[in-house]
């Protein structure tokens, strides 16, 4: 019983991480992939609930008569009403989907030519820094032009942006002692 039911759970999680990854991925019918999410979730919640019952009723039976090895079935026990807990977040999570499309009332989910059809609009309205600065005469507007950093004395004149370290240095001297730099004597 115990390999049937890991193997029906098995393939009822491949199915569901398959359709989660088409309607993500891909882009596969946004209308028909959460009622199958939806169908595979609800199999695997039916075939854990029963496995959880049937191993409760031997495991207390068992019990009963006094066989060794109590906490490895009662192990296995915990183990498959945590399966029935999971199956049944997968539901619920699948649910939410289900619900928007059925009844409309978050607009469903777009057909996935239309969300690829205003990807794609929106792409063609972006516009590159390359063919914005081939417009400018190929240098950049001011307006994509990286920011100068900030200093810690003041902002830095032109010629000073593209002075050598030293004569930077020096000019933020010159701006934080406008008198000049007292040496010690």
């Amino acid at each position: 019983m115990c390999y049937s039911v890991s193997g029906i759970s098995l393939v009822a999680s491949l199915v569901i991480i398959a359709l989660a990854l088409a309607t993500r991925v891909c882009d596969a019918c946004p209308l028909v992939v959460p009622w199958l999410e939806f169908i595979a979730s609800v199999v695997g919640l039916i075939v854990w609930v029963g496995a959880a019952i049937v191993l409760t009723i031997l495991v207390k039976e068992a019990d009963d008569v006094g066989v060794p090895q109590k906490t490895w079935r009662h192990s296995i026990v915990g183990l498959s009403w945590s399966g029935v807990l999971l199956y049944l977040i997968a539901l619920v999570l699948s649910m939410f989907s289900v619900v928007c499309i059925a009844c409309g009332c978050c607009g469903g989910r777009e057909p996935s030519e239309a969300r690829r059809a205003a990807r794609d609009e929106e792409a063609s309205l972006r516009r590159t820094e390359k063919e914005v600065a081939e417009e400018a005469g190929g240098r950049m507007p001011a307006a994509y032009e990286p920011a100068e950093a900030p200093t810690a004395v003041g902002p830095m004149d032109e010629d000073a942006a593209h002075a050598a370290p030293e004569e930077v240095e020096m000019q933020q001297q010159k701006q934080q002692y406008p008198y000049g730099v007292h040496e010690p004597v």
